[in-house]
């Protein structure tokens, strides 16, 4: 990480065998260290559409338009397992005997 620059509040931080990668919530202000590597990411293909926003493209796919990279057949069982593991946290040391 730069000399003097702090992590974004909330976030993610990717680190990888070349450099890092940190972005704020929902993926905004990407930054990539080393600055370098900016470079060989304009050579990586496009393969899907960019997103322009997480609010204006629900609203397209609420008025009929294209749907959202994020929709509720990809986002639902996600959610659904990040739930789980917040169940998980609030009983540790504890295991389900497999029944309701």
């Amino acid at each position: 990480m730069p000399a003097g620059r702090q992590l974004h509040s909330n976030g993610v931080l990717y680190v990888g065998t070349k450099g890092k990668l940190h972005h704020s919530s929902h993926g905004g202000m990407p930054e990539l260290w080393p600055a370098a590597l900016n470079d060989e990411t304009k050579t990586v293909p496009k393969t899907m559409a960019r997103s322009p926003g997480h609010y204006e493209e629900w609203l397209l796919a609420c008025k009929g338009g294209p749907r959202s990279v994020s929709n509720f057949d990809y986002s639902g069982p996600l959610t659904e397992v990040v739930l789980l593991g917040v169940l998980a946290l609030r009983a540790p040391g504890t295991r389900s005997n497999g029944t309701a």
